[in-house]
């Protein structure tokens, strides 16, 4: 029973109040907590359900993918399997076994020691080598969009060269602590240990860049003038790819300016010589060669040719007195053999050329370039092959193409200094710097310039087919188990795919001939019908023949000469106006000159022949 109200006691009446309310009122049902009940077990049921059925839905395994799959994945993105093992219903993490079947992927370094202690296999040398690496997933993150997998970020690579250590023991080849490219990273190791170009030849840059020095075409000098490239291009000349240059060679780039036409003439001023650039025992055939075929094509012997020389000096001779004039009785007789001519004027020849007396003629010798290595058994001088160095960073790369927005001395600054060939004109890292860091802008990225993988051990040892790739090989254990397409099987593959293009080709030829006949038709009908209507009705009328009458004969007079009666001008008459037909500019249809469109092809008419 409630207790009664006093309004006297504040306290009381607060009590009452609240003996009012009943507390119990959530045990009896009421219909929107008993919908609020059913809901909260019905909808995640549902949800479970609807993410039960997709999964088993055609490509509804993409529902579950933490990212996109990059674009060179794609093509077998929508099946897990290619990559992924399943173990109890679920996908496990990728294996680096799943990547070497389709990638062929180096090791770093027979000595890496990684901290993750995976062991990987790899061949080297024939030999199966085990090899602490990092597992491929490390460095290659799959399902972040389409991005570059190559790219990787510089905490792989920080990981190990921050404190480098090598499996042996031994201490590292390169620096043992590197975390970053703008500040913690050495200076190039072949500036550091102050490397020279050791390739026995002499050249100088500062020569060669000076347009005042060197005799350069006058196009070649005037683009000098806005741009030093223009010199350097001359013999630095960029591959295909446009990322390093050709080798040097002395018929493309040398050949214009140090040509063997001024050696010889040089050491031959009649001209009896000339000789090709090559190894100087070639150079000391090719010279024996040319003196022996002077003698044979001038006497056959020493003595005719002195005649020969000697009937030569006498008819030039300009000076008429005959006491100081040469008479062949008082000339000498060369009296020696041919051996002999040919090795005297043979050895006159090569002295100059390999061993010149001074400096003076050093100039146009082949001293003048080449840095002999000594003498071999006939007393010529060893020169070997020129092996200019094309890559001086060997454990890194680099991009010449990215790189050409820029003047060439923006980067090799000591070139113009430069006068001997041991200097070695890279750039420091401090020139690097500039550009690859924060405030540069460019990438300092530890990929940038060097590659993980190394590329000499790198063999295209492919297995699969693009119908492979598009069917999809599953979890098959062993790869190496799938047979090679036998060749009888894609000479039929050809054979059927020309048989079908050969039949489509014929429809399709087919189906144009089909086409222009009836528009030729269509255009004949239509031509016929206008013609019809331009030209008039002609009616047919019979005459009957008139039969001439008999002319009598008559007697022939006389010919006498008439007088030549007189001529007088008379103006010049206009003649009739004569409609010309026009001609159809397409089909070339002659129509009537009122004519406004050819009934052949449709076009108007507005076009005279």
């Amino acid at each position: 029973m409630a207790r009664k109200l006093s309004s006297d006691n504040p306290i009381e009446r607060q009590k009452a109040y609240a003996e009012r309310i009943d507390h119990q009122y959530f045990l009896r049902p009421h219909p929107w907590r008993t919908w609020m009940r059913r809901l909260s077990w019905s909808l995640p049921l549902a949800g479970v359900g609807v993410l039960a059925w997709l999964s088993l839905q055609p490509r509804g395994q993409e529902l579950f993918l933490p990212g996109a799959i990059s674009s060179p994945h794609s093509i077998f993105g929508h099946r897990c399997g290619e990559c992924h093992e399943q173990t109890r219903g679920q996908w496990g993490a990728v294996k680096d076994t799943k990547c070497i079947a389709c990638h062929d992927a180096p090791i770093h370094s027979a000595q890496t020691l990684h901290a993750s202690g995976n062991i990987q296999e790899q061949v080297i040398d024939g030999k199966v080598v085990k090899v602490s690496t990092p597992n491929c997933s490390t460095c290659h993150a799959e399902h972040r969009g389409n991005t570059a997998l190559t790219h990787s970020n510089d905490a792989g690579c920080i990981q190990c060269h921050s404190d480098l250590k090598r499996a042996d023991g031994k201490e590292p080849t390169v620096k043992a602590k590197i975390t970053s490219f703008e500040s913690k990273h050495p200076e190039f190791a072949v500036l550091r240990d102050m490397q020279v170009d050791t390739t026995p030849f002499k050249l100088n840059h500062a020569l060669h860049l000076d347009p005042a020095q060197v005799t350069w075409p006058a196009d070649v000098v005037a683009g000098a003038k806005e741009n030093v490239a223009v010199l350097c291009i001359q013999c630095h000349e960029p591959d295909q790819s446009r990322t390093s240059f050709k080798p040097i060679s002395y018929e493309k780039h040398c050949a214009s300016c140090h040509s063997m036409e001024k050696i010889a003439s040089a050491v031959d001023p009649i001209g009896k010589v000339s000789f090709t650039h090559a190894a100087p025992a070639k150079v000391a055939t090719e010279i024996r060669s040319a003196v022996a075929n002077y003698l044979i094509q001038h006497g056959g012997s020493p003595a005719a040719l002195s005649k020969l020389e000697t009937k030569s000096a006498a008819k030039d001779d300009d000076d008429l007195d005959e006491k100081k004039s040469v008479k062949p009785a008082d000339a000498k007789v060369d009296l020696r053999t041919s051996e002999q001519w040919v090795h005297d004027h043979y050895s006159q020849m090569i002295q100059p050329l390999f061993s010149p007396e001074n400096g003076e003629k050093t100039k146009k010798s082949c001293l003048k370039c080449h840095i002999p290595e000594g003498v071999d058994e006939n007393g010529l001088l060893k020169i070997s092959a020129q092996k200019i160095p094309t890559v001086w960073l060997k454990k890194s790369v680099f991009n010449h193409n990215a790189h050409r927005a820029l003047d060439c001395l923006a980067c090799h600054t000591q070139a113009p200094n430069s006068q001997f060939t041991g200097d070695v004109l890279l750039p420091g890292i401090a020139n690097c710097r500039t550009c690859h860091s924060s405030k540069g802008g460019a990438q300092s990225r530890c990929t940038e310039c060097h590659l993980y993988h190394d590329r000499e051990l790198l063999k295209p040892q492919g297995r699969r087919s693009v119908a492979d790739l598009e069917e999809g090989l599953g979890n098959q254990p062993d790869l190496s188990l799938i047979k090679p397409r036998m060749p009888a099987v894609y000479e039929a593959m050809r054979r059927q795919f020309d048989e079908s293009e050969s039949a489509r080709r014929q429809q399709l030829r087919a189906e144009w001939d089909s086409w222009q006949a009836k528009q030729k038709q269509e255009l004949d009908k239509r031509a016929a019908a206008e013609r019809a209507r331009l030209t008039p009705p002609v009616t047919e009328t019979k005459t009957t023949p008139v039969q001439p009458a008999p002319i009598p004969p008559v007697a022939q007079p006389v010919p006498q000469p008439a007088a030549v009666p007189a001529v007088t001008l008379q103006p010049p008459q206009s003649r009739p106006k004569i409609e010309t037909p026009l001609s159809c500019p397409n089909c070339k249809m002659r129509w009537p000159a009122d004519a406004k469109f050819c009934g052949r092809c449709g076009i108007r008419m507005n076009v005279a022949p």
